[in-house]
């Protein structure tokens, strides 16, 4: 699979998918996330602890963070 740039097109609402963010400080981060029409939600993670402790496993994300996705691969078949 090869990643897709949101520039090119995004996923279709609600599908889980794979994101690539390349943030202003040099950091690269991927994680799981959706697109929910005008936001990206991504899932917690260990920087975002405190928001999983609290039961919340979502946390918007500025758009222009996310520069690219791809989709989660197929599950195994048994």
């Amino acid at each position: 699979m090869e990643w897709i740039s949101v520039n090119d097109r995004l996923p279709s609402l609600y599908d889980f998918v794979l994101t690539y963010s390349h943030l202003p400080n040099d950091i690269s981060t991927i994680t799981i996330a959706r697109w929910e029409g005008d936001k990206w939600e991504t899932l917690c993670n260990e920087e975002e602890n405190n928001a999983c402790a609290c039961g919340d496993l979502f946390w918007a994300t500025d758009s222009t963070e996310i520069t690219h996705w791809m989709p989660l691969p197929e599950k195994p078949l048994s």
